[in-house]
């Protein structure tokens, strides 16, 4: 009699928030206890995942730890192939029947790898079955670390990836609401003489809930911190005298 085929396993993406433990949903702690692996992200020059440091207290004993490389770099072809070579790799372990996590900083679903690897994933495997379980993202995190609302009655929130040289046009394009400026560590310096000659209230952001915090509404002290990718800007589009 033929043996029955494996039962594919269950993906969750797992958004951990921006660095502190504690910000870890329930959710999120209830599905990394009972998955057979854990995969984390890192780039070729990460010792140690960020996302892992997050939520490592929160593994299950007998889970087993996967770090995936993913370069952070800007050729399409390298980056595609490392997508490709890790959705390999977490395929293998969900068709031989295990549960897998995947965890990553902030939210899964906003500028994060795991939508990249989920893709993938859907190629190698079309009827995968996936859960996605929200992070606190790291622009929430800085407006209550400020208690600053980061919208209001009407107002709108834009979300702006600011490292590309496009990052000014975009900004200047919107004439009020919030802005939301993912990412900054490119672009730093343009955004900050951006804010001294338009005097919109902002506060800048880096290394939330870890080693080296910087929250900071004083834009000069913004220009003066070390660039770091985990980085960003809130901008509200209302000038400090009205």
């Amino acid at each position: 009699m033929a043996s029955k085929a494996k039962k594919t396993g269950m993906i969750y993406g797992i958004g951990v928030g921006p660095g502190d433990p504690d910000l870890v949903t329930m959710k999120a702690v209830k599905a990394l206890k009972k998955v057979d692996f854990v995969f984390e992200a890192a780039s070729a020059s990460e010792k140690e995942s960020i996302a892992g440091r997050i939520a490592k207290k929160y593994y299950s004993k007998s889970a087993k730890l996967m770090t995936l490389v993913f370069p952070m770099v800007n050729d399409a072809r390298t980056r595609n192939d490392a997508w490709k070579k890790n959705a390999g790799i977490v395929a293998g372990r969900l068709l031989s029947g295990h549960d897998c996590a995947f965890v990553t900083i902030g939210d899964p679903m906003i500028y994060s790898t795991c939508s990249y690897l989920l893709a993938e994933l859907r190629k190698l495997i079309p009827s995968l079955k996936s859960e996605i379980i929200p992070g606190i993202t790291s622009f929430q995190t800085a407006a209550a670390k400020c208690q600053e609302p980061l919208v209001e009655d009407r107002e709108t929130l834009t979300v702006i990836p600011s490292f590309s040289t496009e990052t000014l046009k975009e900004l200047k394009k919107h004439e009020s609401g919030t802005l939301v400026l993912m990412k900054a560590y490119r672009t730093k310096k343009e955004i900050t003489a951006y804010v001294k000659e338009t005097g919109y209230n902002a506060i800048f952001a880096s290394r939330l809930c870890l080693k080296g915090e910087i929250v900071t509404s004083d834009i000069c002290l913004a220009e003066k911190s070390p660039d770091e990718y985990l980085s960003l800007f809130i901008i509200k589009k209302q000038s400090k005298d009205a």
